[in-house]
């Protein structure tokens, strides 16, 4: 699997969130989005311990749409339980991860150079 389409999946994740955010008013607070970065940054750290095995998993188009069927529920969960800043806090995280791919890619195409 590219992370061209890691990238697809991450914008399919992060358009319908941005889309309720805007359209519940969700006040975008610094804490929030400081969750989402943070999250992101250190489950990444953590994927990377095992990178070859985790690649072998997610590779699988079930693990894929179960994990964006199981996100969009925990995330519903989250709102219900905590707020909207669970929507704030998690769209933080998406678009961390796309600066990651995008900086990943940008030193890949640098070092081919």
């Amino acid at each position: 699997m590219s992370r061209r389409r890691d990238a697809g999946l991450a914008v399919a994740a992060a358009v319908p969130l941005a889309f309720a955010i805007a359209v519940l008013d969700s006040p975008v607070r610094p804490t929030a989005i400081a969750v989402g970065v943070v999250g992101t940054l250190l489950l990444e750290a953590v994927l990377q311990l095992d990178r070859d095995r985790v690649r072998t998993v997610w590779e699988r188009r079930r693990v894929q749409a179960t994990t964006l069927v199981a996100g969009a529920l925990l995330v519903l969960l989250g709102v219900f339980l905590l707020g909207q800043q669970v929507l704030v806090a998690v769209f933080g995280g998406l678009v961390t991860y796309l600066c990651l791919l995008a900086v990943v890619c940008l030193r890949e195409r640098a070092s081919t150079r």
